[in-house]
């Protein structure tokens, strides 16, 4: 299932590096963007290649290993083949998570972020969320996650620029 949201960033588009940011993203700011969000940290040094990332959402904890497919200043795309997760924190199972984040020009001085996620579950686990509104929880974490990526992005922007 396929989910994506869009949120405004304060800055203009040259102003704006995904790739940089997100590979510096501390944890704290990490924690700060989603209430769901657990733990973060990145692989490669200079070069990156990926990164991991805790999740509670939907009733799961999730870890997921992005290796990266896609790495521009203005376009990134993750892809985990084998995210582990535990439904209701205890029954562990495998899913695959797509990631994908692009900025675009909307004015000399607004950019937008959307972000898109790919969510491929067990068709057990699909039956088991059609009880506990799995959708509706993921989707609801994706539109908290991406404005509080808006903001970060904003707020460090322009505090390079001060």
């Amino acid at each position: 299932m396929v989910f994506t949201h869009e949120a405004s960033v304060g800055l203009p588009l040259s102003a704006i590096h995904l790739d940089e940011w997100l590979f510096n993203l501390s944890e704290k700011d990490y924690k700060a963007s989603a209430r769901g969000h657990r733990a973060v940290g990145t692989n490669g040094g200079s070069q990156f290649d990926g990164m991991v990332n805790v999740e509670s959402m939907a009733g799961a904890l999730i870890i997921q290993h992005y290796p990266t497919e896609l790495l521009e200043a203005n376009h990134i795309r993750l892809f985990s083949e084998r995210s582990r997760a535990y439904l209701m924190h205890l029954l562990p199972f495998h899913l695959q998570v797509g990631w994908e984040m692009q900025v675009s020009s909307v004015s000399a001085e607004e950019s937008r972020l959307r972000c898109t996620i790919d969510v491929r579950n067990p068709i057990w686990v699909r039956c088991v969320g059609l009880f506990n509104a799995t959708n509706y929880w993921i989707r609801r974490h994706l539109i908290e996650e991406t404005k509080g990526f808006a903001h970060d992005l904003t707020r460090k922007g322009l505090d390079r620029a001060a």
